[in-house]
């Protein structure tokens, strides 16, 4: 059958708006007008069926997405072009997350008190824009080492390139594709982007250098020099395979920092709204890392913290579509359902609030998947990095998020440091959460929400 009904409304986030009527009138496949053209809209039961169709490409929506045949845009393509993105994070990365927990948790605490100190008194902070320096340090740690993760000049790129490379498309798509490839040239976004990368290259490629002939010099000595860094992990995925470093590098922010940084601003807010929760929490943390310490598998226990990300994931999913692709090839669904070449697809999120499958779906519970897990059977079907046709929020399938694992255990441990160091609150006045920015179908926390903290006399147990 075709995708219909079709709608042409005349602005691309008003396409959005009719989506949801449509949706909930017809619940079947249709047609909608997104800001960079057509898309073929599939109901959620449809996740498990094209969930890892070699014929649908990840790869191909995000070329499309943000315009990698044009120069400064690349990465947005060649990332896809070799594995070595992928299978760094899938194997090494995710296999490493044992021996991670320790920097972590050191970054963890240098960085609230070098952004927030100890205050006695209630102090302001725009949460958001601290988030994303909290999260650029955790994640730099980890991907380029210390010494990186404390540089200003890396954290300003790490931080600003997927802003600025998401504006330079928007900028671009206001001329016609054929004009594009000569304005790519002259437009102040696209050039900001370019110059981003080049400051990124002088700043990587001599690190590269130096770890490399680091290895170099202790394989000449008979050793065997076991990588903790993306750098080395990424060389010992290609075995030999050409890729470009530099722009895997700064994917990661494309691919993690802001993510991560929504997920954790969303976290916090709920928090705020709910301070019971807040309690709870502080209480889980304080009786796990007392009786294991801070390892993988102490952050595996905190499960009220775990159900808690996962109903906030719920509750504020990062967009209405997800499971974005391209059609490769003419494809027929087991339905009938036909999606021609060349098309792009995506899965809509509609279960995330379906309430035969959360009851009082809109209520905020932060145990509501702890209890789903106490079923019997049931205890790794709802873990917060679990994928399924019900919980969309990580993808499903083969391009499910693959730093979903790191991701995790990022997450925990800033918010365990956060909670355990400091208390928060909403500004005076303010009593309820404050709202979601939607655009289109993207969904982003406000990066200008103040909120109140202040320094608790807790020590973070080791």
């Amino acid at each position: 059958m075709d995708c219909r009904p079709s709608v042409y409304p005349p602005a691309p986030r008003t396409s959005y708006f009719c989506y949801f009527f449509l949706f909930m009138r017809f619940r079947k496949p249709f047609q909608v007008v997104s800001p960079i053209g057509p898309k073929i809209i599939l109901p959620n039961r449809y996740a498990n069926e094209v969930k890892s169709d070699p014929r649908l490409s990840f790869g191909d929506w995000t070329g499309n997405e943000f315009l990698s045949h044009l120069s400064g845009f690349e990465g947005f393509g060649r990332v896809f072009d070799t594995p070595v993105f992928a299978d760094t994070v899938r194997t090494k990365l995710t296999q490493a997350l044992g021996n991670l927990t320790d920097d972590l948790r050191q970054e963890s605490e240098a960085t609230v008190l070098d952004h927030l100190g100890e205050p006695k008194e209630w102090t302001e902070l725009t949460l958001k824009p601290f988030i994303l320096e909290y999260v650029a340090r955790l994640s730099t740690r980890i991907f380029l080492g210390p010494e990186l993760c404390r540089n200003r000049e890396w954290l300003d790129i790490f931080i600003g390139y997927t802003v600025d490379a998401f504006l330079a498309v928007h900028e671009l798509r206001g001329y016609p594709s054929f004009l594009r490839p000569l304005v790519n040239a002259f437009l102040p976004g696209p050039r900001r982007v370019r110059a981003t990368i080049a400051r990124a290259r002088a700043m990587i490629v001599p690190e590269m250098e130096k770890r490399r002939a680091a290895a170099a010099a202790a394989a000449a000595r008979g050793e065997k020099v076991k990588g903790k860094d993306t750098v080395t992990w990424m060389d010992e995925v290609a075995k030999g395979r050409p890729y470009d470093a530099v722009l895997n590098q700064l994917f990661f922010s494309v691919a993690a920092l802001h993510t991560t940084s929504d997920l954790i601003t969303h976290a916090m807010l709920d928090l705020l709204e709910h301070p019971e929760v807040a309690d709870q929490l502080r209480e889980e943390i304080r009786a796990v890392v007392r009786a294991e310490g801070w390892k993988k598998t102490s952050l595996y226990k905190m499960k009220l913290m775990d159900s808690f990300l996962k109903e906030s994931q719920r509750i504020n999913p990062p967009g209405l579509l997800v499971m974005n692709r391209v059609a490769k090839e003419p494809i027929t669904l087991g339905d009938g359902t036909h999606i021609p070449k060349g098309a792009v697809v995506s899965c809509s999120m509609e279960r995330m609030h379906d309430p035969a499958l959360y009851p009082d779906p809109a209520r905020f519970d932060a145990a509501r998947f702890l209890r789903l897990r106490e079923q019997p059977g049931q205890e790794n079907n709802w873990q917060f990095v679990t994928t399924s046709e019900d919980h969309l929020g990580f993808g499903h399938g083969q391009h499910a998020c693959p730093g979903r694992f790191f991701a995790s255990n990022e997450a925990k441990i800033a918010l365990a440091y956060l909670l355990l160091m400091y208390d928060w609150k909403f500004l005076d006045g303010v009593t309820e959460r404050p709202k979601t920015l939607k655009s289109s179908a993207e969904n982003t926390a406000d990066p200008t929400v103040k909120v109140l903290f202040r320094r608790r006399s807790e020590v973070v147990p080791e």
